[in-house]
């Protein structure tokens, strides 16, 4: 089961401009329509989606030196290290189409 919940706060702050700007959580097990929901609010609410799991896969095909060290996670089957992730994540949110939109953080 998916649950939505909305809430009237706002989570972040621009650090430029002090404007908050909306950040969504969505969690769900795997094949349980998390991008089909995330597809939709996008398209809805224009926020920016983000899925660490695609940022990963990106960069191992791109062979970018993040890729090359992610590679290596998995070839030896051990999970990408917490602090790795959530710098990448952090490194995303900056970006100025989150900032201006607010995003979805897909499975998170």
């Amino acid at each position: 089961s998916i649950y939505v919940t909305e809430t009237e706060s706002w989570i972040g702050v621009e650090p430029q401009s002090g404007r908050p700007f909306h950040v969504v959580a969505v969690a769900g097990a795997p094949a349980a329509g998390k991008g089909t929901i995330c597809d939709g609010i996008k398209k809805r609410y224009g926020l920016v989606h983000i899925s660490p799991g695609q940022i990963l896969r990106d960069h191992v095909q791109n062979q970018s030196d993040l890729g090359k060290q992610v590679a290596k996670f998995v070839a030896s089957g051990k999970l990408v290290p917490n602090g790795l992730i959530i710098d990448i994540i952090k490194h995303r949110l900056s970006r100025p189409d989150v900032l201006a939109r607010g995003c979805l953080l897909d499975n998170f």
